[in-house]
């Protein structure tokens, strides 16, 4: 028993040691308060690929210019909440004993903090969408779905040709079965 508890010592050192100047080199990177660093694209183009194929009015056009930049600050505010509840249960989870409370706490301000993305991404959809015609709505809703379509079958399984490998989609991000280990 004393071996083990000796073993395990000797590899929780040799483990912290590794990682610990990893660890001081992403603390010493300066923090952005770019929202492409959460998302990898920026707030105002997220959704925008679609709305350029409705042949939009010049009026609509302004439109969803104004929404969109009405409705920056908050959804840079709301990414940057997130990104620091993940950084924060990060910290936590990494920490030398492991405070069960502060995990609980900082699990439910993420959790809390990717609630309120979602809803503000839901309602600047709904008011993206006021703008449209009924035609352009239903051209958008179609957009959407072959959108779906195409990521569904890349990322639950459905691998086509390529067999039980993947092919050059294993990784993580297109469905290998990976945690991505995103926190």
């Amino acid at each position: 028993m004393l071996k083990l508890r000796t073993s395990l010592l000797a590899a929780t050192v040799a483990v912290a040691a590794v990682f610990s100047p990893l660890s001081q080199a992403v603390e010493s990177t300066p923090p952005t308060s770019s929202p492409i660093q959460v998302t990898g694209t920026p707030v105002s183009n997220q959704g925008m690929s679609h709305f350029r194929a409705l042949n939009l009015t010049q009026a609509q056009q302004d439109q969803l210019f104004e929404l969109r930049h009405q409705q920056e600050p908050e959804m840079r505010r709301l990414h940057n909440a997130v990104r620091d509840a993940r950084i924060e249960l990060r910290d936590v989870s990494n920490a030398a004993t492991f405070d069960e409370a502060k995990a609980k706490a900082s699990s439910e301000k993420l959790a809390k903090a990717e609630a309120d993305l979602s809803l503000q991404r839901a309602r600047l959809h709904a008011q993206r969408m006021a703008v449209l015609t009924p035609e352009q709505r239903q051209q958008m809703q179609q957009f959407q779905a072959a959108n779906r379509d195409q990521h569904r079958g890349s990322r639950h399984g459905n691998r086509g040709d390529r067999g039980d490998m993947g092919g050059s989609h294993a990784g993580p991000r297109h469905g290998g079965g990976q945690h991505s280990g995103r926190f």
